[in-house]
């Protein structure tokens, strides 16, 4: 279905909304959605996704080659801020604005409101004894993320042919309990790491490199240090913030059936007040008083 959803179609579909006469928020997906509509003054601000970023792009483009329609964009960062990304743009100048961090999972995860979630899952009261035993779990989480997302990188740099999701929504993920030691919460190596997404990807790619080639470009990319914030991918937080609520802190919590349950909770306990703490708030703020229009709630 979403093959058929073009930047003609958004775009279109934009302009002929009469109806509406404020400023139209463009977001990638629905999770940005699910989150952002809380965020946003619906009586000034229309929400719409645009399947992607490049469409985003795309949809930004004709609507200021067409028409005077005020709108402005968020996007997840990625890999953008990467040093020698070259889909960085210095001089870009469109009203789209980057994420803090790798993507909107990594600022929720990274802001306080992350506590406010675990106290909702959190049905034993066993966080101080897990970190006692474990460290400061943002910490864990994000060494465990880590190599993850500098295999993503590398994957994205070096066209090793990789497969981190399915081909269809609901298709079958690769297994982070493969990855990941659910016992003592420690990751598993990167023989192992690249050997599990060399197997999830042999029959989702035409071109998958050899092992010894992803190694040395997976090393390459760690030895680097890039910050975590720009590395770490929010499905991985996804999934490793899942298996520790469930294998480590034992929930028993009904709101947290499987993974896709986080971000719906991520999103509940995002406060107004965290996000106003963002560079993202700020972007955003200085364009509506531009704009002269309020599309941020006060």
């Amino acid at each position: 279905m979403e093959l058929h959803i073009t930047p003609n179609r958004i775009a279109n579909s934009i302009q002929q909304d009469n109806s509406f006469s404020g400023a139209h928020l463009l977001l990638e997906g629905r999770k940005d959605i699910q989150l952002f509509s809380k965020l946003v003054d619906k009586k000034n601000c229309k929400i719409t996704q645009t399947h992607g970023k490049h469409n985003m792009r795309e949809v930004y483009q004709i609507l200021s080659d067409r028409s005077n329609i005020v709108k402005v964009g968020i996007r997840d960062a990625d890999f953008l801020r990467i040093k020698g990304n070259d889909s960085y743009d210095s001089a870009y100048n469109d009203d789209i604005y980057p994420t803090d961090l790798h993507d909107i999972e990594g600022m929720v995860f990274d802001s306080e409101s992350f506590y406010d979630f675990l106290d909702i899952v959190d049905t034993g009261n066993r966080l101080d004894n897990f970190e006692s035993d474990h460290g400061e779990v943002k910490d864990l989480i994000y060494k465990l993320a880590y190599p993850i997302g500098c295999l993503r990188l590398a994957n994205k740099l070096h066209n090793l042919g990789l497969c981190f999701k399915p081909r269809n929504t609901d298709g079958p993920k690769f297994r982070y309990n493969k990855i990941i030691c659910q016992k003592n919460f420690s990751f598993q190596g990167e023989e192992t790491l690249i050997n599990t997404l060399m197997n999830y990807s042999r029959s989702r790619t035409p071109s998958l490199a050899n092992y010894q080639t992803i190694l040395t470009k997976l090393q390459g990319i760690i030895q680097i240090g890039h910050p975590e914030g720009e590395i770490v991918n929010g499905h991985d937080i996804v999934e490793l913030v899942y298996i520790i609520c469930k294998k480590g802190l034992r929930s028993s919590s009904h709101s947290l059936l499987n993974s896709s349950c986080v971000f719906d909770l991520f999103s509940l306990a995002y406060s107004k007040n965290e996000f106003s703490k963002s560079q993202l708030h700020s972007k955003l703020d200085a364009w509506q008083q531009s704009n002269r229009v309020q599309i941020l709630k006060p």
